[in-house]
C-alpha cells in the first residue's frame, strides 16, 4: 500500500497512481461533458460495435492481446527504457577512449614513461631498459615483503568482487580497494562503471499475449443484468492499453508504474477475470470484486492460466448492499471492508444499467479514502442519457473533484474515461 503521509508531497499532476495530464478537464457540469464527448464521437470516425463484447457464444474465450511496439517508435517523449542500444555504446567507448587518453597523458609525465620517451643515442638504450627493469623489479619486490609483513591483502580469485551485473538492477560492485590491480584491470572496471545497467535496454519487439477465459454464454440471455459473465471489449482495449505503457513506457502514460508497483488496487465488476489476470502481476495487491457467481467465473479463468498470481483476492460484492441511506459507515464497513486503505479503485465498463448508478456511487464513496484513493471509470459511450446520470451523480456527491480525460486516456473517442479524486 502507498504510504499515506506521501501523498502530501505528490505533484500537481499526479492522483494516486494515476498521472494526471495538462489536457485533463475538469467536469463541473454533466450536460456539458456529455456534449462534447458524443460530439467528438459522431465527428470521428469510431464505427458502431454493437453492444460491445468480444463473443457471447463460447464458454471458453481464447484471445491474443498483441502489443505493438510501433505505436511508440516514434515518439519523442519516451524514456531511459527507449534509448537507442548502439548510441549508449558508443558513448560509452567514448568516454572510454577519453579516459585511457587522460591516462596515457598522465603516464607521460611519470619516472618510468620519461625512460621510454628519451631518445637515447646510440648505445644508451640497453642501459635505459636495464634501468627500467631494475625499478620494476624494485616495486615488485617491495609488494612482497608487504604481503609477508601482513601490510597488503591478497584476496583469492573466488573472492574476488564481479564486474558486471547477473540480472536486473543488481549494483556493479567495485574492485576490492586493497587488491593491486593491473593497469588493464583498472580499466576494465571504469568501462564497467560507465556501462549502463542491461535492465535500461530497450524493449521495442512486439510481444504477443495469449489467454482462455471462461464465460457463461447463455446468463447474458437468461439471467436479467447479467452483463459480466462475457468479457467486453473495453476491458480488453484497456488491457491492452496498460500494457503496452507498462512494456515500451512512454513519458506520458496513464499510470506513474512505480507507484503502481507499491499500489493496492481494488476493481469493481470485475466479470470474467481478464484485468485481474493480467494487471495484477504490476501492482502489490489486486483485489477482484463482483458477485458470487461471476468469481465462480473468475475461479475457472485463473484455472485456465496458471500460475495463480499469489497477490489476487477475490471478494464478493454486491453494489446494492451498501446503498441504503440509512446505513451508517460502520455499519458499512461491516459489510464489506477492504483488508488494506485502497490507492485505485477500477470501473471498467460499469456505466451501462441505470438502476444500478445510484448503488456504484454509493459503493465508490464508502471505499475511497480521502486523498489517498484515485477513481479511475472508463467507459464504452452508447447511451448518452446513461452517462449523464452516472455523471450527475457522481457530481452530486460533496468533496470529489472529477477529471476527464482526453481522447479516452489514449483508448480513442469511443470510450469516455475519468478520474475522480475524494478531498473530504
Amino acid at each position: 500500500m502507498l504510504p499515506l503521509t506521501d501523498h502530501a508531497t505528490w505533484p500537481v499532476s499526479l492522483r494516486g497512481p494515476v498521472r494526471l495530464p495538462p489536457s485533463a478537464d475538469l467536469v463541473s457540469n454533466a450536460d456539458d461533458d456529455v456534449f462534447i464527448l458524443y460530439t467528438h464521437l459522431q465527428a470521428g470516425s469510431a464505427k458502431g460495435r454493437g453492444l460491445g463484447y468480444i463473443d457471447n457464444t463460447k464458454d471458453t474465450l481464447e484471445i491474443s492481446i498483441e502489443l505493438k511496439a510501433s505505436h511508440y517508435k516514434d515518439e519523442d517523449d519516451c524514456n531511459e527504457k527507449r534509448k537507442d542500444t548502439k548510441s549508449v555504446k558508443a558513448r560509452a567507448k567514448e568516454k572510454g577512449k577519453d579516459q585511457r587518453n587522460g591516462e596515457n597523458k598522465k603516464v607521460e609525465h611519470s619516472p618510468e614513461a620519461s625512460l621510454l620517451a628519451t631518445v637515447s643515442p646510440k648505445g644508451k638504450g640497453k642501459e635505459n631498459t636495464q634501468q627500467l627493469t631494475e625499478q620494476r623489479k624494485t616495486k615488485k619486490g617491495k609488494a612482497t615483503k608487504e604481503l609477508e609483513n601482513g601490510k597488503r591483502t591478497e584476496y583469492p580469485p573466488e573472492a574476488e568482487p564481479t564486474t558486471h551485473a547477473k540480472a536486473g538492477f543488481a549494483p556493479i560492485s567495485p574492485p576490492s580497494p586493497y587488491r593491486c590491480l593491473t593497469g588493464k584491470e583498472k580499466r576494465k572496471a571504469r568501462r564497467s562503471k560507465d556501462k549502463e545497467p542491461a535492465s535500461f535496454a530497450p524493449v521495442l519487439e512486439d510481444l504477443t499475449i495469449d489467454l482462455r477465459l471462461a464465460q457463461d454464454s447463455t446468463a447474458l440471455r437468461s439471467r436479467d443484468g447479467d452483463t459480466g459473465s462475457v468479457v467486453w471489449r473495453a476491458s480488453l482495449d484497456f488491457a491492452n492499453l496498460i500494457l503496452e505503457q507498462i512494456r515500451f513506457r512512454p513519458t506520458e502514460g496513464l499510470f506513474d508504474f512505480e507507484q503502481l508497483k507499491s499500489a493496492h488496487v481494488l476493481e469493481l465488476g470485475s466479470g470474467t477475470g481478464l484485468l485481474p489476470l493480467l494487471l495484477s502481476p504490476h501492482v502489490q495487491t489486486y483485489t477482484s470484486t463482483d458477485l458470487p457467481e461471476l468469481l465462480r467465473l473468475q475461479e475457472k479463468t485463473l484455472a485456465l492460466n496458471p500460475p495463480r498470481p499469489v497477490n489476487l483476492v477475490l471478494s464478493a460484492l454486491d453494489w446494492s448492499d451498501l446503498a441504503s441511506d440509512y446505513l451508517t459507515p460502520a455499519q458499512r464497513r461491516r459489510i464489506f471492508k477492504p483488508a488494506n486503505p485502497l490507492d485505485l479503485i477500477l470501473l471498467v465498463d460499469c456505466i451501462y444499467n441505470p438502476a444500478l448508478l445510484p448503488a456504484l456511487i454509493a459503493t465508490v464513496e464508502h471505499l475511497a479514502t480521502p486523498r489517498q484513493t484515485a477513481v479511475l471509470v472508463v467507459c464504452e459511450l452508447r447511451a448518452s442519457d446513461v452517462v449523464r446520470k452516472f455523471l450527475e451523480s457522481w457530481l452530486e456527491r460533496p468533496g470529489w473533484s472529477i477529471w476527464r480525460m482526453e481522447d479516452g486516456a489514449g483508448m480513442g473517442i469511443q470510450y469516455g474515461v475519468w478520474l475522480g479524486w475524494r478531498t473530504v
